[in-house]
């Protein structure tokens, strides 16, 4: 074919493909123009959805998406306008008042007028009508007459009158000023009388026993009947001294003695409401400088013994006094001298206590009450607990709240205890960081110091004897604290219960050890649980002390209890829990019994080895898969390495193969020993080289139990291993040691049996 006809069929081809195209083509430009100018009017007339749709339609048609881009624009504009006003007058409409009040009125109009608006923007928008309906709701449920209207005309009424009167107002709040004033300086003038110093009450005033207020517990000062005397009986004295009714104008005498009465009832009112005002400050010098972290620790801890809620459940750590209030009680520092003087003289503040630790071993305390000195007291060490390292804060808190509560005549909470000594020795045994024949020293001296210390001779009963192994012993704690129950007064419900609570526990131990749970002698445990029950229905006390010792008793009453879920789970909850899980063989139930204690915390773990209920399961390996002591892998936990720890760690000697791998000269000049010292010390950390590749992770601990069978070197473990009495007895040493530590198995046993031959 020539190129001439080659040229022409192409063209045609070209020719034949256009006119296909056009052909295909939707409608043309100048059809497609007047649609998009109708999408522009409907999106004026509030219809900018359908005016989108509109578009779309278009673009399919002509199969171009470029097509009626103003009108897109303005329907997508008009659609988000209308839906964010709406949203926004939501919110606003969430947040008024249900049902609406007149307070609400303007509001609920702009937001009615807001939705008409996002309706005139699309009123498509169902949500915008939505609005605009429940804004109409709300405008006909708001009524023209409520409290607010009447509020706003009686305000405006007020208004008018004391602009009136603006003169006779003025007078009257003057007088009324004045009143107040002179009645709380006369009542502040009879605090200094000794009078103040030997009247007797408390919260319950001084009148006939028919006239009498009744006993409030309120602590704050706004609570109390004399307080709300003391601030409104003077301004009634006032308004009556310039407004008497016309009929009494006649008897000035008469006048002159109702006054007289309202101000001396006044003086009288004020008087109490200073003298029984219990606010405490605290100022600690630490050798003659301020110490305000001092200061801080003893209201932390008089808080603790005065005004909280009675804390530990088998025995009480601490007093159980809530006469106090937490926020009275504050550390001073920072007001300047003018402002305490200021404080003292207004009564403001009564209570001042000055705490100087004149050095290591003496601290003085000085307390006084309305610029009087009332008490005083060197603390010195105290020969009977000498070695035992005492928190002199915790003692001189113990002072301060005796001394407080005597003034007071109010020891409830106290159970009997009255010296701040025993006060304070039981409070620093029961919650400070001693150990167990430290804390029976302090018990001991506070029971002999007060044995009206019922919360310390408990505490030092059930510490002492409650791990005992002969019957006798515990038989005699579970009488004891059953029959010591009786003998509580009724301000002192939180250690009756207690000492219920550790009778009950006392008796499960008694069972275990000695017979058959449930059998036995007089209390019986349901007798003791019968008597805890009645008591805690009744008992009036600090609703969570309450619901945790009631959580806790429940658990040690119901054998299966850990099986439960609805119980409170506390840290004492668990541990009661966990004693019962224990005395079961189910391997099941000993998994629980672990996971228990995990939760009681360490507090509880560390008294397991202690408790009778639990003296079988610490040895099963389920406990000490838990619990047990760790393998030790740092040979600077070992002696004699434990005495160049510092200097050994730092150097990176804490393994035995880096300890052989230095000279004689090295590790003397690195640990600072001599050189026969080093010697030694190589050839015994050739010892953990020797053991079994088997027992590696126990290698330390197998080589210090050696040690004690003289094995120091290579040459002395083949002597020991040659002599078969000696090999016997290291072996059972060994196997015995490795027991108590986590991951030790039954193939453990086995290598060291193969290593060190029993027979």
């Amino acid at each position: 074919m020539s190129l001439r006809r080659l040229a022409l069929l192409s063209t045609a081809m070209l020719l034949g493909s256009v006119g296909l195209e056009l052909l295909a083509a939707g409608p043309s430009a100048a059809q497609v123009s007047p649609r998009c100018a109708t999408a522009l009017a409907l999106v004026d007339q509030g219809k900018p959805q359908t005016a989108a749709a509109l578009v779309d339609t278009i673009r399919k048609d002509a199969k171009d998406r470029t097509l009626c881009t103003d009108a897109e624009t303005a329907a997508v504009a008009a659609i988000n306008a209308a839906r964010g006003i709406v949203r926004s007058s939501e919110r606003r409409a969430d947040g008024l008042n249900d049902p609406p009040s007149k307070s609400d009125e303007a509001a609920w109009k702009q937001i009615k007028q807001d939705a008409q608006k996002a309706q005139a923007s699309d009123s498509e928008n169902p949500d915008g009508a939505a609005l605009e309906k429940r804004a109409t709701s709300a405008l006909d449920t708001i009524d023209p007459d409520d409290w607010w209207t009447v509020l706003l005309e009686r305000g405006k009424a007020w208004k008018d009158l004391a602009k009136d009167h603006a003169d006779e107002w003025a007078g009257l709040v003057g007088a009324a000023i004045g009143a107040v004033a002179l009645i709380l300086l006369a009542a502040r003038l009879l605090l200094l009388l000794p009078l103040s110093t030997r009247f007797p009450p408390r919260r319950v005033l001084p009148l006939p026993s028919w006239t009498r207020f009744p006993r409030l517990r309120i602590r704050k000062w706004w609570g109390r009947p004399e307080t709300a005397a003391a601030l409104t009986i003077p301004v009634a004295a006032a308004v009556t001294a310039g407004w008497l009714p016309s009929w009494l104008d006649a008897g000035a005498k008469l006048r002159t003695g109702v006054l007289a009465v309202l101000v001396l009832a006044s003086v009288f009112f004020a008087w109490c409401w200073l003298y029984h005002r219990q606010r405490v400050v605290i100022e600690m010098l630490d050798k003659g400088k301020p110490s305000p972290a001092g200061a801080t620790a003893v209201v932390a801890h008089l808080r603790r013994l005065g005004a909280s809620p009675p804390r530990g459940l088998e025995i009480p750590l601490g007093a159980d006094a809530q006469t106090l209030a937490a926020s009275n009680i504050t550390a001073g520092g920072l007001a300047g001298k003018f402002v305490k003087q200021l404080q003292t003289a207004l009564a403001v503040t009564p209570w001042r206590i000055r705490v100087d630790r004149a050095s290591d071993s003496e601290v003085q305390i000085i307390i006084s009450r309305h610029g009087r000195v009332v008490a005083s007291e060197v603390l010195l060490p105290q020969p009977a607990v000498a070695g035992i390292k005492l928190d002199h804060e915790k003692l001189a808190a113990a002072y301060v709240l005796t001394t407080v509560l005597e003034a007071l005549k109010n020891f409830s909470g106290m159970a009997g205890a009255k010296d701040w000594l025993s006060v304070g020795l039981h409070y620093d045994a029961t919650t400070g960081d001693h150990t167990r024949a430290d804390k029976i020293t302090l018990l001991s001296r506070a029971v002999t110091v007060d044995p009206d210390n019922w919360a310390a001779q408990m505490t030092y009963r059930f510490t002492l004897d409650s791990t005992s192994d002969e019957q006798d012993t515990l038989w005699a704690l579970v009488t004891w604290l059953y029959d010591a129950a009786d003998a509580q007064e009724a301000g002192d419900t939180a250690l009756k219960l207690r000492m219920l609570y550790a009778s009950y526990a006392t008796r499960l131990n008694w069972n275990i050890r000695h017979l058959p749970r449930g059998t036995g002698p007089s209390p019986t445990a349901k007798e003791i649980q019968d008597k805890f029950e009645a008591t805690v229905a009744k008992a009036d006390l600090d609703d969570l002390f309450k619901e945790r010792i009631e959580a806790a008793a429940e658990a040690m009453f119901d054998p299966r209890s850990f099986e439960k879920t609805s119980l409170r789970l506390d840290p004492q909850t668990a541990y009661a829990r966990a004693c019962h899980a224990a005395q079961s063989e189910n391997a099941d139930d000993q998994a629980k019994a672990v996971e228990l204690l995990r939760f009681a915390g360490p507090r509880f773990q560390a008294q397991v080895g202690d408790d009778v209920s639990l003296r079988s399961f610490v040895t099963t390996r389920t406990y000490l898969d838990e619990f047990g002591a760790d393998p030790r892998s740092d040979v600077t936990e070992l002696v004699p390495y434990s005495t160049a720890k510092d200097r050994l760690t730092l150097a990176g000697l804490t393994v035995p193969e880096a300890l052989t791998s230095l000279t004689q000269r090295d590790l003397a000049n690195t640990a600072r020993i001599s050189k026969s010292a080093a010697t030694a010390w190589l050839l015994r950390a050739q010892v953990p080289l020797r053991v079994p590749s088997s027992l590696y992770e126990f290698r330390l601990e197998v080589s210090d139990v050696l040690a004690g069978h003289g094995v120091v070197s290579p040459a002395s473990l083949e002597r020991l291993r040659a002599d078969a009495g000696r090999t016997k007895a290291a072996s059972a040493d060994v196997i015995a040691s490795l027991k108590t530590m986590k991951g030790y198995t039954v193939a453990h046993e086995a290598a060291v049996e193969a290593w060190l031959p029993p027979d």
